[in-house]
């Protein structure tokens, strides 16, 4: 229950800001009732990809990419933010509203993966089910995994910018964190560190990829979750010897094929019908307001009224 739940805001963090808040429930009720345990069976019901050998522990790609490529699809459907490319290609970037929230959300879902990755153990019933090459290492491996991604986009940023993008570090961590969930049960620390560094890497490098093909995901859920995800679960057969490169990579391309025509569908069939987008107005002034009738932030709005 809750990994499918994992899959859902991964689709609203990257098309937030211009959706309507209906048609998105509609889609997620097909993505959590239809495409998410149709291939998650493939692997974790005992399904054609389990017999093949695919090997995705808690889910990189079953959970986590399958989430991206529905909002990669959303994403190219329902179109950018107005006013977020220029005519000439310009790019405006958009801050995030607020940076402590960003950073606790971030530290919260930490703490919440030693349960998503930790958990999938399934079993704590003897002590060696708690002991290394189990519970605790994929504890310890989990959260190293997390410090590489940090540490890798906080020096990167420094590098490149002279300062430090708290945003790219956060998002490192939870690189770092999406990449190890595909096999956090065998590789050691420095592996683990490495497997998060380099899925940080991979959400830096994605992140400017995908505002130059102009496809606007506001929080980079498709660099973090998609991108560091089917690395991860490519990355598996490197410290796990009963994994093939082979067989991830057909693993990673039919469950990829699967959910984005599958997500297309259905985004195509709220489009034609009911609409995705609020009008531009409503963007404008903000979807707390237009969608739920009250604001986010009443201290920044005109007509607050003091009690």
């Amino acid at each position: 229950m809750v990994f499918v739940a994992t899959a859902a805001p991964i689709v609203s963090g990257a098309m937030a800001e211009r959706i309507r808040l209906w048609p998105f429930l509609a889609f997620i009720v097909v993505l959590t009732a239809v495409i998410y345990p149709v291939q998650g069976a493939w692997q974790w019901g005992g399904g054609w990809l389990a017999e093949l050998g695919f090997a995705d522990f808690a889910g990189s790609t079953i959970v986590h990419s399958c989430g991206g490529w529905a909002a990669l699809t959303g994403c190219l459907i329902l179109g950018a933010r107005n006013g977020k490319y220029g005519t000439k290609g310009e790019i405006r970037l958009m801050a995030p509203s607020s940076l402590p929230l960003a950073t606790l959300s971030t530290f919260i879902l930490w703490l919440g993966w030693f349960g998503f990755n930790g958990g999938s153990q399934l079993a704590l019933a003897s002590g060696a089910d708690a002991i290394a090459m189990a519970m605790a290492n994929i504890y310890a491996n989990t959260c190293v995994a997390a410090m590489g991604g940090v540490v890798v986009a906080a020096v990167a940023t420094q590098l490149l910018y002279r300062k430090v993008d708290l945003t790219m570090a956060l998002n490192g961590a939870l690189a770092g964190l999406v990449a190890i969930t595909a096999g956090p049960d065998t590789p050691g620390l420095g592996a683990s560190i490495l497997i998060g560094g380099v899925g940080a890497a991979i959400v830096m490098a994605g992140v400017p990829l995908l505002d130059k093909l102009r496809i606007d995901d506001v929080v980079g859920a498709v660099p973090v979750h998609l991108f560091a995800g089917i690395w991860g679960t490519m990355a598996v057969p490197l410290t796990n010897p009963g994994a093939s490169f082979a067989t991830q990579a057909i693993g990673v391309l039919a469950i990829g094929a699967f959910v984005s025509v599958a997500s297309a569908i259905v985004w195509l069939v709220l489009k034609t019908t009911v609409g995705l987008r609020v009008s531009a107005e409503d963007e404008e002034a903000g979807l707390d307001r237009v969608e739920l009738g009250m604001a986010a932030y009443p201290e920044f709005s005109r007509d607050s009224v003091a009690v």
